[in-house]
């Protein structure tokens, strides 16, 4: 059982993706409770928990065991790491830009997640002014514009006789807004707080705007109309309503940090950008339909790439910088739209000023940071080193694929033929009393004969594949089922069933009979095979040139399994 075990957690862990994941902290911890030392780096009794609750789930059937086999995956990733810097892969170029923008991505993320601030309280009288509200919702129209020039265009537009909702449409570079520009009947809180208010306040038929929509755009909006609103008792709803407080004050601290930032480093878009970008980029991508894989196979000229389309305080963002980010994908804006461009360009050059914003913190030389930090730089040496050294093209032949197969034939037995035995109920619930005897009746006979005498019975023989819906749906079933188990009541036009299976043949196909498609997967299962032989075998050499130290003592004084203190969905293990 423990072999069957660890042979399928092995299975599920074939791949490179076992060095990514597998103790993604090794060696970033303290040189304390050490349990193996590769090269000089410690992996630690921290790092072992860490990446167990993390990727131990697909271990969990091996129970004790389990242990001893994970360490072993944390030591050959290791090894890896070790095998890595010993090539001098950290000096390689592309190597060098990687980390270079995992520190500027850790940065990054850690400025934006402190500008939403820490706790955020919500008061009673808060709550309670929010309750008061609900009582009434409002049928609200919206143009959503995508700076606040666009959005006082639109408004002269209608107030001089155009469509509203021609106009909603018409801006509608985001495809934010519904069609018509008609967001329906709302609740207050449904919206952002500024639009909220004029939601509340503004008179029925009246647009009002611009609204900053806080980097979004700028709206303008029309309360078509007003009624009642049905509330549910204030208890009800409370937890609700301070989520939705709590989330809005974030939200706005967050924007004002942002703002703050946006200010200080100067973020200035220079005139005319949106449509510079457009007319450089649209037609030479659209030329080759929009794929493009570099910058220099777009063959811009150093002129055009150096036009600057944006600037920031100690930098600009320019024609190549934006051709860059689009191969790179993402978001990426309608180049033909010149006020959604200006506003994609704002944005990666905010993106920009906030990255330097992280490096003059320093917030990555924080331990907690500079730990994650290591952890990414150490899993691109390990798949670097893996796709050069494992990964690389295998020559896989048409024996190895038939040698997959003989491996594992019976798995891929089909059913052939299912004798059955069948009784007819005219009630569901005489068909559960019949099953309710089926566990130590011994057969669908006997059951009937305790639960409900008399009911007719009677026996087929089935072929397979079947032409016949009504018994091609059950091949599938029969052929997981044992002789002697019921299943059952299944209703149909002369009322319940329920289904014996007393026997059943089953066939292995052979080799020149397996259909292409299984085939396809039977050669990706022999590459697999054959990247884990040889990924065990480069670890096995890498031992003899790389020396290895284990501390089985403090390895058997693990805790296993973890899965006690593991959150919900954390280690699934891919």
């Amino acid at each position: 059982m423990i072999r069957a075990a660890e042979t399928a957690a092995r299975a599920k862990l074939r791949g490179p993706w076992l060095l990514l994941l597998i103790a993604s902290l090794s060696g970033c911890s303290a040189n304390h409770d050490e349990i193996a030392r590769v090269g000089g780096a410690s992996i630690t009794v921290a790092d072992f928990e860490a990446a167990a609750l993390a990727n131990g789930r697909p271990f969990a059937a091996l129970g004790d065991s389990a242990k001893w086999l994970f360490a072993e995956e944390m030591i050959k990733r290791q090894l890896v790491i070790e095998a890595a810097k010993r090539d001098g892969a950290f000096r390689d170029s592309t190597f060098l830009d990687f980390v270079g923008s995992s520190r500027d991505r850790i940065g990054r993320d850690a400025l934006l997640q402190s500008l939403s601030g820490g706790p955020i309280a919500v008061s009673e009288a808060e709550i309670l002014e929010t309750y008061r509200r609900l009582d009434q919702e409002s049928h609200v129209s919206v143009v959503l514009a995508s700076s606040r020039s666009a959005a006082e265009q639109a408004l002269k537009a209608i107030r001089g006789g155009a469509d509203f909702g021609r106009m909603a449409d018409r801006y509608n570079s985001s495809g934010l807004v519904p069609p018509g520009g008609d967001a329906g009947w709302l609740l207050p809180g449904a919206l952002l707080p500024s639009m909220d208010e004029a939601m509340l306040s503004a008179p029925i038929g009246e647009i009002v705007g611009p609204i900053d929509a806080n980097g979004q755009g700028w709206f303008l909006l029309r309360v078509e109309g007003r009624r009642p609103a049905r509330r549910e008792p204030l208890e009800t709803v409370r937890g609700a309503i301070v989520e939705r407080l709590r989330q809005r004050k974030q939200r706005a601290t967050f924007f004002r940090g942002l703002d703050r930032i946006r200010a200080d480093h100067v973020v200035t878009l220079q005139a005319g950008a949106g449509a510079t970008m457009g007319i450089e980029l649209l037609g030479p991508l659209n030329a080759r339909g929009g794929r493009v894989s570099s910058v220099e196979e777009l063959g811009l000229p150093d002129s055009i790439r150096a036009v600057v389309l944006a600037t920031y305080r100690g930098g600009a963002y320019t024609l190549g910088d934006a051709l860059a980010d689009l191969i790179r994908g993402g978001s990426a804006p309608n180049l033909a739209m010149q006020p959604q461009v200006e506003r994609w360009i704002e944005a990666q050059t905010l993106e920009r000023a906030v990255q330097n914003e992280a490096r003059q913190r320093h917030l990555v030389e924080e331990p907690a940071l500079e730990r994650a930090l290591r952890a990414q730089t150490d899993n691109g040496l390990a798949e670097a080193w893996f796709a050069r050294h494992v990964t690389t093209p295998l020559s896989i032949d048409e024996a190895a694929v038939r040698a997959e197969f003989e491996a594992s034939a019976p798995q891929y037995a089909r059913l052939r033929a299912a004798r059955i035995a069948v009784a007819l109920f005219a009630d569901s619930a005489s068909a559960g009393q019949v099953l309710l005897h089926g566990g130590h009746a011994g057969s669908l006979a006997a059951a009937v004969a305790m639960g409900a005498p008399g009911t007719p019975m009677r026996t087929a023989d089935l072929a397979y594949p079947n032409e016949n819906p009504q018994w091609a749906q059950f091949e599938a079933r029969f052929a997981s089922m044992q002789p002697g188990e019921m299943v059952g009541p299944f209703h149909t036009e002369g009322g319940w069933v329920v289904i014996e299976l007393l026997d059943r043949q089953m066939s292995v196909p052979t080799w020149e009979a397996l259909d292409p498609s299984l085939r396809q997967h039977l050669q990706t299962l022999a590459v697999q095979r054959q990247r884990e032989l040889r990924y065990r075998a480069v670890t096995d050499s890498l031992r003899r040139i790389i020396p290895v130290t284990v501390h089985r003592d403090r390895i058997q004084k693990l805790t296993w399994p973890l899965e006690s203190r593991m959150p919900p969905g954390i280690g699934s293990g891919g």
